[in-house]
């Protein structure tokens, strides 16, 4: 047989005690429980939105510099392909009167082969699927 020993208050197992709250001092009530969870709430949207938007608005901002200087660039080069058609002796003496237009399409024709070029090199770029 086994003997029964007497168990000490430290083995005592409680298994729920219930919550004095006027004895910690915090106001439990139901208006302060609501203004701690809208707080939390608070708290929680700009943790999660306001500040990684922060963090993403210097990456966009960095992009959208490099994107007007780049469209600057090749309007600058545009204009100084067409420049220099225009003034070449072939076509200055070839392609005058009437067909003062050649050079303008040609411009036009180097400009949109670029524009392809780049949008190819974005839709194939890194990280996409192979297609």
């Amino acid at each position: 047989m086994v003997s029964q020993q007497p168990r000490s208050a430290r083995d005592e197992v409680v298994l729920a005690v219930p919550r004095d709250t006027k004895k910690s001092g915090k106001d439990e009530s139901l208006p302060a429980e609501f203004k701690e969870l809208i707080d939390l709430i608070v708290t929680y949207a700009k943790q999660q939105t306001i500040d990684p938007l922060k963090l993403l608005l210097r990456w966009v901002a960095f992009g959208v510099a490099g994107a007007l200087m780049i469209s600057l660039g090749f309007l600058l080069a545009g204009v100084g392909l067409l420049r220099a058609l225009e003034s070449e002796a072939f076509f200055r003496r070839h392609l005058g009167g009437n067909w003062s237009w050649v050079p303008y399409l040609i411009t036009v024709i180097f400009l949109g082969a670029v524009i392809g070029l780049m949008v190819r090199r974005i839709s194939h770029g890194p990280g996409s699927e192979e297609r």
